[in-house]
């Protein structure tokens, strides 16, 4: 379900607007003054909606690992995440600067200390934060503590409408502070501040190319030169569109990803800003999202959204993959998105939220499968054979497909309803024949049928020799059987006697002999 007041659409959860998403929104006022505005103008409308994109995962799940206020001893909600050049995370926390090493939590209280918002660092490695009502910088003490130190006393502050301090840019030697009033520039070699006002037209501020640009509701997307906020030419095509992100990638190429209008692909022809959609099927799905942050994770954007968690896109605008509540986050809004790029985090996904701190090892080569996607049962094997991926449990055979929302699934092959010990690959002259062991019987697998082949019980196992391949060992819940293997098909062979063997077979295998 939808609210809608002008053309703003907030959505739902279930018959109720979320309690979570509507503090979230009004608190970091989203979107920083403009829907703010609108929400005060009250509730024009109800829509119901669905969105059939709304889990699509296509590459199993990645590890992820949720950081909640017990752990870190601090309030649940953060606004930001930061990594130094050592690889130790920072998050802005809703009253303290956290500082985590990978195993140890510590606190930073600012001298103002409450509502932390934004963190970033200059060139020589100093970090600066942001909060509801100033900025400072850390610097470590001599035990090499880091110890918070105010810039904006009230000799900065006075005479210039303030509030929260949502970003922080760091340009060579000089340091931007960026309100939803003011913007404020602190030059580092002459101690000095300039401060412009921005007649609450600025919707979010970035750093590219060395120069600092800036999302105008009114002129689109502009950029600092000198001291002036100066027009782009092309710039004005993102007039109305309220830029989250601009990310750069190859040949000095921009993906800009806006707040409600999807995201775009863009250069410089010259001075000229050149623009287009990345996927016009793409940003058709998203304009009813709230994206709130995105970043580059590796090749492919990541996107963090209030109320629906985070998307994975590739460069073609293709939707990859969905991680919210459902697949492992503590909660699906995020606030801020940061893609680790220095020591053992490498690679490493964080995300903020209003109920605490989460770690995605999103490229990381291991992924799962599990419940979520119908995988049932003790998993006992997987195989991939003419173009059917298996999966075979304690439960009975699966095989991945696609439900009608374009969600990865796990499907029963019901032809086969009895627990599955082993996937096998026989081969029968050029010919190969995926055989399931099972507790009842040897079964061919044929698509989505399958061929009873014995009359066994509890077919644990099945060995093809390599001595002999016209035989095939069948390991037993007692003793083992032979399988004879031809182009003409296969025969059971029956139960070995007077063998001594009376236990379980688990595995079997030869020696360079054949014995």
């Amino acid at each position: 379900m939808y609210f809608m007041a002008k053309n703003i659409f907030i959505k739902m959860k279930g018959n109720k607007l979320s309690t979570n998403i509507l503090l979230f929104l009004i608190q970091k006022k989203i979107m920083r003054g403009r829907l703010f505005r609108i929400l005060t103008l009250g509730i024009i409308a109800v829509f119901y909606t669905c969105f059939s994109y709304a889990q699509i995962n296509n590459h199993g799940l990645p590890q992820v690992t949720n950081y909640t206020q017990s752990t870190y001893n601090s309030f649940p909600q953060n606004w930001c995440a930061f990594q130094d050049t050592r690889g130790v995370m920072y998050f802005a926390n809703q009253n303290c600067i956290l500082e985590y090493d990978g195993k140890y939590w510590k606190r930073i209280f600012p001298s103002d200390n409450i509502f932390l918002r934004s963190l970033e660092a200059d060139n020589a490695g100093v970090i600066y934060y942001g909060t509801a009502n100033g900025f400072g910088y850390l610097e470590p003490d001599e035990s090499g503590m880091l110890i918070p130190h105010t810039l904006s006393d009230t000799n900065v502050l006075k005479n210039n409408l303030v509030s929260d301090f949502w970003e922080i840019i760091a340009i060579n030697d000089e340091i931007y502070f960026f309100s939803e009033y003011s913007l404020f520039r602190y030059n580092k070699s002459t101690a000095s501040f300039r401060v412009w006002d921005l007649k609450f037209d600025i919707f979010q501020v970035f750093h590219y190319a060395n120069t600092l640009y800036l999302s105008s509701y009114s002129r689109g997307l502009i950029k600092m030169e000198g001291d002036s906020l100066t027009d782009i030419s092309g710039g004005d095509y993102f007039a109305d569109k309220a830029i989250i992100a601009l990310l750069p990638f190859k040949n000095d190429s921009l993906y800009i990803v806006t707040y409600d209008q999807g995201i775009y692909k863009a250069g410089f022809d010259k001075t000229r800003l050149i623009a287009e959609p990345v996927n016009n099927e793409l940003n058709v799905k998203l304009k009813d999202k709230l994206i709130y942050c995105a970043v580059m994770a590796g090749s492919d954007i990541a996107v963090g959204t209030v109320g629906e968690g985070i998307f994975f896109i590739n460069g073609n605008g293709e939707l990859l993959q969905v991680i919210n509540e459902f697949y492992g986050l503590s909660s699906n809004n995020i606030a801020n998105l940061l893609y680790a790029k220095n020591g053992y985090d490498t690679g490493i996904l964080w995300a903020t939220t209003d109920k605490g701190i989460t770690k995605i090892e999103c490229a990381s080569p291991l992924t799962q499968y599990d419940s979520k996607q119908g995988l049932t049962g003790l998993i006992t094997d997987v195989v991939s054979f003419k173009g059917f991926f298996y999966v075979s449990s304690l439960d009975g055979l699966f095989y991945k497909s696609t439900n009608e929302k374009g969600l990865t699934m796990f499907s029963k092959v019901e032809t086969l309803k009895t627990g599955v010990w082993k996937l096998v690959i026989v081969k029968a002259g050029e010919t190969e024949h995926l055989v399931a062991c099972t507790e009842h019987n040897l079964y061919e697998i044929t698509g989505l049928k399958c061929k009873q082949l014995t009359q066994l019980y509890s077919t644990i196992m099945l060995y093809q020799l390599k001595s002999n391949p016209s035989l095939a060992m069948i390991c037993l819940d007692k003793g083992y059987a032979k399988l004879s293997v031809s182009s003409s098909g296969f025969e059971d062979l029956g139960v070995l006697k007077n063998t001594g063997v009376s236990c379980r077979i688990p595995y079997v295998t030869e020696d360079k002999n054949g014995k």
